[in-house]
């Protein structure tokens, strides 16, 4: 009956045993995987903030009227006087 108990017990211990390393190891595997995260999130928004640069780039006016007039051939408009009429 003694003998029963030991075994028992050594078997409780033993189980026990490898739940906790278990957790203790997903634990570990999960705390890499937030730092990655992290970095990944990181890397992401500096990819944001150099396309907004360039996207701002890209739409200023003298990009976009240097381009009409060297690549398109358009031009501005002289500026003209305008008469309104109005009737009542």
């Amino acid at each position: 009956m003694h003998r029963k108990n030991q075994v028992g017990i050594g078997i409780s211990i033993i189980v026990f045993s490898l739940i906790f390393l278990t957790l203790k190891l997903d634990c570990n595997e999960t705390k890499e995987d937030i730092v990655r995260l992290k970095l990944k999130k990181k890397i992401i928004s500096n990819n944001i903030k150099s396309l907004k640069v360039k996207e701002n780039r890209l739409i200023s006016k003298n990009r976009i009227e240097k381009i009409a007039k060297e690549t398109l051939g358009m031009h501005s408009p002289l500026p003209e006087s305008l008469i309104v009429f109005i009737n009542d």
